[in-house]
């Protein structure tokens, strides 16, 4: 209602009731100061409309309209559609049909939500049959239903067939390392080539795993930035919108992932697979883009110009826009969606869809179903974090008024601190009431339950009745979303491949040392004519050397990270980044409770079983 009586006051007035420099300056003007009175800005109105919306905008809820029954029916009077009676009579007990109040009209409308077809003239029903017809009868639709498929396939066995390929060599070096030296004299020569070429291949492989999926990825991304860049995807919308709404603790888990992410890619030695999957991702992604969709949109540029010159008639005579969305609905057909879409936009979509799945109590076919539940998913995010910074902005409001009424700093921040999760809360039950109103998800009686459930939660809260438990929990688990969300994951599979990447090129010289040695002393014997007891010195000399190696083993592999990354549980930790990096597509921080006992088991437990065997 109060929210209401500012939208007429800036109806009448054409400026907002309160202004000011900054939001902290407009927030505390609404919570402390008085309204100028409209006819006081704008000669000539009428004194008992500004008693009206005077009413509804005092600041205190109990001097305020109680319901909009009220509002209603003061204006109505004002009007003049019916006398200044008691509300009780005309509500409850009307004479004539046409003595129903508009409130109880709006009542009724929505307790039926199922109401028929609205009617439009046939002439202009052919022509949005038309239009919706050629929106959709483009033969580049094929291709945009079927290209993403064929590269998602291409590149998954691309990716499948180098992973079989890497396994294959990696089998084949573990089968090599298998073989005595000592017993297999004659044939050492080959065995060590045999090895460093299966070890290369096996690296080769990866790596080329790795490319092809990160430009399966990269394709789809591109295409959303090039379609965001000129305002086409409400996908991209919503990941500007989540840059710019960050908070601090979000930039720096991206300047750190941003920090921490080359440095991996660099020791891990993958900047050629990165460039190859940036090259063939982003072009894939922009061919497209503007091969596919950027042309199908001026194709179908003409049937939209022509449903928007329908819609514009139905408007002039006097349609309201629910019935003209519900008109675009029926003549489109069953696939309505994207044409629906094109001309309302993406929310006004969802919203009559969910209208629709109220009506028919029925799923029905949707258009680009995977888009929806990343969207939802983002809108979630932006949700909490737009959640957050109102809270904050409320409660400093809310301590600054309490102060200057005399309320101790102490206690006035507690009381703020209630007061604004509350106010927040509110707002989002209030929203979710009416987007299921509007979509006949809840009827009005069940709305005005739940109005009164929000009004009596507010009341708790001004009194400091809240449950400082339930303030605390809310406070905490926004708190722990923030430091343990999918980014927290992300940058510990960063800061876990950086690790592996360290260690490989720390005993990459003492690796390369010895295999070189190996061929030195293979290239040694092979000009040499090795007869029986040339065979028995170099069985005795590789099995000194065996020894020593082995006595000497723990000394020939570094150590970094303080003893953390061994070639005790290298292999652990590689595979702990792999499950840190797939736990990121997730969302939620409980997640994070599971994953982090689990990589730390993987990576410390191999250090323990080493230092008991010792």
């Amino acid at each position: 209602i109060y929210s209401l009586g500012c939208t007429f006051y800036a109806l009448l007035t054409g400026k907002p009731p309160f202004d000011g420099n900054t939001l902290m300056e407009v927030i505390s003007k609404h919570r402390a100061e008085k309204i100028v009175r409209p006819e006081r800005i704008i000669s000539g109105l009428p004194t008992t409309l500004g008693d009206i919306i005077e009413k509804m905008t005092e600041k205190k809820p109990e001097d305020r309209y109680q319901d909009l029954e009220e509002v209603i029916h003061d204006l109505e009077v004002y009007i003049e559609l019916r006398e200044d009676t008691s509300k009780a009579q005309i509500i409850h007990q009307p004479s004539r049909p046409d003595e129903i109040s508009a409130g109880q009209k709006h009542v009724e409308m929505n307790d039926k939500p199922a109401r028929a077809e609205p009617v439009i003239p046939p002439e202009l029903a052919g022509q949005l049959q038309i239009a919706s017809k050629r929106f959709s009868s483009s033969r580049l639709l094929v291709a945009r239903r079927f290209l993403p498929t064929v590269w998602n396939v291409a590149c998954g066995l691309g990716a499948a067939l180098s992973l079989i390929f890497a396994l294959w060599a990696g089998l084949s070096l573990l089968g090599e390392g298998a073989k005595s030296l000592a017993s297999q004299a004659n044939n050492v020569v080959p065995a060590v080539s045999k090895a460093t070429e299966y070890y290369s291949s096996m690296a080769s492989w990866l790596k080329t795993t790795i490319g092809i999926v990160l430009a399966m990825f990269l394709a789809p991304v591109s295409a959303v930035a090039f379609s965001g860049s000129e305002g086409m995807s409400p996908l991209a919308r919503r990941w500007r919108e989540s840059l710019v709404t960050g908070g601090i603790l979000e930039w720096l888990y991206w300047l750190f992932g941003g920090m921490i992410g080359p440095l991996a890619v660099h020791y891990l030695g993958l900047w050629v697979p990165l460039i190859f999957a940036s090259i063939l991702g982003v072009g894939a992604g922009a061919g497209y883009y503007f091969g596919i969709e950027k042309t199908l949109s001026k194709q179908r540029k003409p049937s939209l110009d022509q449903a928007q010159g329908v819609l514009r008639q139905l408007r002039f005579r006097g349609m309201d826009e629910d019935q003209i969305c519900e008109a675009t609905v029926h003549q489109a057909g069953q696939n309505w969606e994207e044409f629906f879409e094109a001309i309302f936009g993406y929310d006004r979509m969802r919203t009559m869809r969910s209208k629709l799945q109220g009506i028919q109590g029925s799923e029905r076919k949707q258009h680009h179903s995977r888009r929806d539940k990343m969207i939802d998913r983002w809108d979630a995010k932006l949700s909490e974090a737009k959640r957050g910074k109102d809270e904050k902005v409320l409660r400093i409001a809310g301590k600054a008024e309490m102060i200057a009424e005399g309320v101790s700093e102490a206690e006035a921040g507690k009381r703020a601190e209630e007061l604004a999760a509350s106010m927040v809360e509110a707002a989002s039950e209030t929203r979710q009431a009416m987007h299921d109103i509007a979509t006949g998800k809840l009827t009005v009686h069940a709305a005005e339950a739940k109005r009164q459930r929000i009004k009596q939660m507010l009341a708790e809260a001004r009194s400091g009745k809240v449950s400082k438990r339930e303030v605390r929990s809310r406070s905490l688990d926004r708190l722990l979303g923030q430091l343990l969300g999918s980014k927290f994951r992300f940058v510990c599979a960063a800061t876990l491949f950086l690790g592996v990447g360290m260690w490989l090129q720390a005993n990459q010289q003492a690796t390369q040392g010895y295999w070189q040695q190996a061929r030195s002393t293979i290239d040694s014997l092979k000009n040499t004519k090795l007869d029986s007891n040339a065979i028995e010195s170099a069985k005795n000399a590789i099995a000194t050397a065996s020894q020593q190696t082995q006595a000497g083993e723990t000394k020939a592999w570094k150590s970094i990270w303080f003893g953390s990354i061994s070639e005790k549980n290298i292999v652990m930790v590689a595979i702990s980044a792999l499950v840190m990096l797939f736990g990121a597509m997730l969302s939620g921080w409980k997640k994070s409770l599971l994953l982090i006992p689990i990589v730390v088991t993987l990576c410390v437990i191999p250090l323990l079983l080493s230092t008991q065997a010792s």
